[in-house]
């Protein structure tokens, strides 16, 4: 089995591994933490809107206690940036 050069070949069966996997889980995680920070930033953004705004998007839950429909579009908001971070995956050869 040949190797092409953007390979390794590691282990006694010979497996071969991607040399860019490393900066790609680096990648995934850095998108992950950007995506946590943009959901949080929206999340308070909505939760400092005047009462009057909020009191529309909320619901009270079986437990009892006040429940925001607003948190749905700022982990939403969160997804698409690290969907825009991490980039598509490249063409198969």
């Amino acid at each position: 089995m040949t190797a092409r050069p953007d390979t390794v070949t590691t282990g006694a069966t010979g497996a071969v591994v991607a040399a860019g996997v490393a900066a790609g889980v680096a990648a995934v995680a850095v998108a992950g933490v950007v995506a946590g920070a943009v959901a949080l930033a929206v999340s308070r953004a909505a939760s400092a809107l005047p009462p009057r705004v909020r009191a529309r998007w909320e619901r009270t839950n079986h437990a009892g206690s006040t429940v925001t429909l607003l948190e749905g579009p700022a982990w939403a908001a969160g997804a698409g940036v690290a969907a825009l971070a991490v980039g598509a995956p490249a063409p198969a050869a």
